[in-house]
């Protein structure tokens, strides 16, 4: 399959689908609980586990049709799933994209293609990240597309495509201003020219990446579009320029409509991420992810009490303290010391002492206990039963998301630790196994 012959609009049923993983019901609440994912095949299933992440596919197939809506029929929408689907699940994220109309998908190294191709989904994939010449071969195998800027993966690729009698779709990458990745504008001609000279090789696109698309200031971003526009034309003069032209990610691809072209590569707003307050401000997106924990331990501790690594943080009262089984080894950054907040009944409580490997501290002692004069509410969570008292062991903590009005946010969990949202959706609760809310 490939970009250029793909019809305007949506097509749900287009892409085959293989039979999907066997998955465990969890009837009681109307969700799917995955045995095992492709990241953590001997994961517990997370009813039975002290953590785990939730992924609503809903949200996900929400923040695609906001970018659908966005772009308009005649560009298409090719969403990024790299680095397992920015931490969201890889195959089942996929699928729903696919489902929803995607167009196609890219990914950023050979192997997670080979994972789409292994899980039965035959839509374009685009490996943003070229490939080795060592891997050339099975780029051919599996039906990439694939970018390039040197000759030596463009040379390897023609070679495998003879070998085995099938072409190969190659996208040239033009640095427009990254600095990073991409051949020079004043040498994308010459380097086109070469490619079109390679047996087996179709030479199918042309892309570039914005590097300050988030940026209020727009001249970096203005100027790195007229670059682009330069390339195209000379590209166009020598008869060279590929069918489809691509540029965008998830900011330029709302706020650069010039810069369209035939296709956008929407990455972390597909998730539920904003890129920009410009882009918060101005569209709807729904937070996909959220990370949920259970108490491991809860104990009262007097003041004057020294906890976790060095002490730096002793109780200035009498206090409950509990213990969740989340660390920086599960992506929750060191850095959060000391200012974070964890979700308990909807209500915040603070991170206190060093974040451990594998465990942080929480200070209850501001939670109440359910109020005796009200009627029982429901949980707050599917998989939570609220005790009666102080919150006690195996209560449900949220880590990322939300709990009854209360929400904690990537952005802000983000801001905390002096990063951005995509690292920390990349990053938190990597070893953790998955639910998924709403169908693949």
């Amino acid at each position: 399959m490939c970009f250029a012959r793909r019809r305007r609009g949506c097509d749900k049923n287009r892409h085959a689908v293989a039979a999907k993983p066997r998955r465990q019901s969890g009837k009681d609440f109307g969700v799917t609980l995955t045995e095992k994912d492709d990241h953590n095949a001997e994961a517990p299933a997370p009813a039975q586990g002290p953590a785990w992440v939730e992924i609503d596919l809903d949200a996900i197939a929400h923040n695609y049709h906001v970018i659908r809506r966005g772009v308009g029929p005649d560009t298409r929408v090719c969403p990024v799933v790299k680095s397992n689907a920015y931490g969201h699940g890889l195959l089942p994220v996929s699928r729903r994209l696919l489902r929803e109309g995607a167009y196609g998908l890219c990914v950023a190294r050979l192997w997670e293609a080979g994972q789409l191709r292994s899980g039965g989904i035959d839509a374009p994939v685009l490996c943003l990240t070229s490939v080795f010449p060592s891997e050339a071969r099975r780029a051919v195998e599996l039906g990439l597309e694939v970018v390039v800027y040197r000759p030596e993966p463009a040379r390897a690729l023609s070679q495998a495509a003879q070998a085995l009698g099938r072409p190969v779709r190659v996208h040239l990458k033009v640095d427009c201003g990254m600095g990073r990745l991409g051949v020079w504008p004043n040498d994308a001609v010459d380097f086109a020219r070469m490619l079109r000279g390679l047996k087996g090789l179709e030479l199918h696109g042309l892309m570039s990446h914005f590097s300050n698309a988030d940026d209020p200031d727009e001249r970096v971003s203005i100027q790195q579009m007229k670059v682009y526009a330069g390339v195209q034309s000379r590209l166009a003069e020598a008869g060279l320029l590929p069918p489809v032209c691509h540029h965008c990610n998830s900011d330029a691809t709302m706020r650069f409509e010039s810069a369209r072209h035939q296709l956008v590569r929407p990455g972390v707003s597909t998730y539920g991420c904003y890129p920009s307050d410009w882009y918060r401000e101005r569209h709807d997106l729904r937070p996909a992810m959220s990370v949920r924990a259970r108490l491991i331990s809860v104990r009262r501790v007097p003041a004057g009490t020294g906890l976790s690594y060095s002490h730096e943080f002793t109780t200035s009262r009498d206090s409950l303290i509990g213990v969740v089984s989340v660390g920086y080894a599960d992506g929750y950054l060191r850095a959060l010391k000391g200012k974070a907040s964890m979700l308990v009944r909807g209500r915040r409580v603070p991170v206190v002492g060093r974040i451990c490997m594998e465990q942080s501290l929480l200070d209850l002692t501001d939670v109440s206990s359910p109020d005796s004069s009200s009627p029982p509410s429901e949980p707050s969570h599917p998989l939570e039963r609220v005790s009666e008292g102080p919150p006690s062991y195996g209560d449900v903590v949220t880590v990322l998301g939300a709990d009854g009005a209360e929400r904690i946010t990537a952005e802000e969990l983000g801001a905390w630790a002096g990063t951005i949202n995509y690292e920390i959706v990349c990053g938190l609760g990597r070893q953790y196994p998955r639910v998924y809310f709403g169908a693949e």
